[in-house]
């Protein structure tokens, strides 16, 4: 990955921040208009704010302590602990809210709204009772596999934002690399560390992760 890639992909965020950040409520009243099912799930182990659903593959595959939680046949007695997520007629996944487990804070609810555009799939994710958003995320496909996923958080200083991006490659369209930067835009360049992993899969299935290497990034931007 160039400059250029990692500003277009920044420059994009920027454009969903401005276009898909309405009031929060008036997002809940989409969701109510769109949803024609919903479930709940339990929240398994470092999921995310969209657990089970999250289109990262670094999560799937290379993150060592994540766990996916359950899929419920019905609504749990309490919330707390469980993730609540609403599809459209489509059979997409448009709502994402994870309750937080009983012995954390009530600020610690994430609600995701999800958007559909072509090839793009893009959300926006607010935090408690915040009426300002605090990530927006990005996924690409192409062919109907993903190529790329981002997640960008809006939580930051004047000139300091944090950006995650992961590329995908394919080898007769299965998944065989994962390339993922963890970058800060500070001081007038992009800081950060970057991953390179090969996956295979066994006889089972089973993901195999070989040759993960760590480089850190020092890119300064181009006027």
């Amino acid at each position: 990955m160039v400059i250029a890639d990692v500003q277009r992909i920044e420059l994009k965020m920027h454009q969903y921040a401005r276009e898909y950040m309405g009031s929060i409520e008036s997002m809940r009243s989409r969701i109510d208009r769109l949803s024609v099912r919903t479930c709940f799930a339990t929240h398994g182990k470092n999921m995310g704010f969209r657990g089970m659903y999250s289109p990262s593959l670094a999560l799937k595959y290379i993150v060592g302590n994540a766990i996916p939680g359950k899929l419920l046949k019905k609504e749990p007695l309490k919330f707390s602990g469980h993730y609540f997520y609403a599809f459209d007629e489509c059979d997409r996944i448009i709502y994402a809210k994870k309750y937080p487990e009983s012995n954390e804070p009530a600020w610690a609810t994430f609600e995701e709204f999800i958007f559909y555009r072509g090839g793009e799939q893009i959300s926006i994710v607010f935090i408690g009772q915040a009426q300002a958003p605090r990530y927006v995320t990005l996924c690409e496909h192409q062919q109907e596999l993903p190529i790329l996923y981002a997640q960008f958080s809006l939580e930051a200083e004047i000139e300091l934002y944090s950006l995650e991006i992961e590329q995908y490659e394919y080898s007769q369209q299965i998944l065989s690399g994962i390339h993922w930067w963890h970058i800060l835009k500070k001081r007038g360049k992009y800081e950060g560390v970057s991953e390179d992993s090969k996956i295979s899969f066994d006889e089972h299935g089973r993901a195999i992760i070989s040759d993960n290497i760590q480089s850190p990034i020092s890119m300064p931007m181009s006027n």
